[in-house]
């Protein structure tokens, strides 16, 4: 384009020194006598042509000039715009990134409609030397994690993908590194981070994993103190007696110097209808040679009196069998049986006799 320009503004410049001369040629005699009205009247169609030609050339090389200066000079305020605003986004970057792996970590993303995916960070803190040249034996999750660890992200990052669910694990790899794997679906893309567990952060997860773990053993014995027929006890560090009585009749300890005590239910049945109940822990002195009586409640129900209670037939039969043992259970069924007189007994019949060495 200039040097379009550049020839226009020659041609331009030649043609209007051919009028001049022409001019001239022509008139010299009376160079000073023609006014320029007349001089142009003067002029043939040709000559008055080249004129018009030369005229029209030089204003548009001024004008042409003019437009290509100020493009130039815009264009040149925006790329030093646009250099400063990538030096600047490249500066945030750079800070963005010293941020983000400032702690060992590794970053997995596929982004949408792509199957391969783009890894990066300290790949040395889940690789072994000999694979850290191939980054994508990450994903080969059992290469260092335990399989069954290895199994459960493998299924939760086909999740992720698939469904854009999101999840948090905290996993032990194969050499005993804690690590923390987090995944999350992002602007169309899939992210899993994976970072080393350091400090609060370990210890937090080792605090949740142990809740974990006891939660689980909970909700094990929940389930066996829902299927015993009887109390549930137990004896504390100091000598007591610790107990959970869900509905179940009452338990009985009694000793050579202390006279029978009954412990009560410490909360209802357990039923599926409140799964969620807390039970009271219930807690009773007891010392060395003392006894426990356990019983279902179809021994309580044959030996019930008028107002539904058993406690004073089963105390009477405590004081005659003070021994305890097989000789007390002896005595107890057979006053039930007396009781039954040969009829069907309504429920299970179930008894448990203990003695507390110390």
């Amino acid at each position: 384009m200039r040097r379009t320009l550049l020839s226009c503004t020659s041609l331009a410049r030649h043609g209007l020194l051919g009028l001049v001369s022409t001019l001239l040629a022509s008139g010299t005699a009376s160079a000073a006598e023609l006014s320029l009205a007349e001089a142009i009247s003067a002029l043939n169609h040709q000559e008055f042509a080249v004129l018009t030609t030369a005229l029209a050339l030089l204003g548009f090389s001024v004008v042409a000039a003019i437009l290509l200066m100020r493009n130039r000079t815009r264009a040149a305020k925006n790329e030093n715009k646009l250099k400063s605003e990538i030096g600047e986004l490249q500066a945030q970057t750079d800070r963005l990134r010293a941020l983000l792996f400032a702690e060992p970590q590794v970053l997995i993303s596929w982004p949408a409609g792509e199957d391969r995916p783009r890894i990066s960070g300290d790949i040395s803190l889940l690789l072994p030397p000999d694979q850290q040249q191939t980054p994508q034996r990450i994903l080969a999750f059992g290469s260092w994690l335990p399989p069954e660890p290895a199994l459960q992200i493998d299924h939760a990052v086909d999740a992720l993908r698939e469904k854009g669910e999101g999840f948090l694990l905290n996993l032990a790899t194969s050499t005993g590194r804690a690590v923390e794997a987090m995944g999350r679906a992002i602007a169309g893309q899939a992210i899993v981070r994976i970072r080393e567990l350091s400090g609060v952060r370990r210890e937090l997860a080792e605090a949740n994993l142990r809740f974990r773990t006891l939660q689980e053993e909970t909700e094990l014995l929940s389930d066996f103190a829902a299927a015993a027929p009887w109390p549930i006890w137990a004896k504390g560090a100091r000598g007591e007696l610790r107990y959970v009585n869900a509905g179940h009749p009452p338990i009985v300890v009694w000793g050579s110097t202390r006279e029978p005590v009954w412990l009560g239910s410490t909360g209802p049945l357990v039923s599926p209808v409140i799964p969620r109940f807390l039970w009271q822990l219930g807690v009773a002195p007891v010392e060395a040679g003392d006894h426990l009586l356990l019983y279902t409640d179809g021994v309580s129900e044959v030996l019930a009196d008028a107002d539904g209670c058993a406690k004073a037939r089963l105390t009477n039969t405590i004081d005659r069998a003070s021994a305890a043992g097989g000789s007390l259970l002896d005595a107890i069924l057979a006053e039930v049986q007396h009781e039954l007189a040969g009829a069907p007994q309504p429920d299970d019949l179930t008894l448990l006799t203990a003695r507390i060495l110390g």
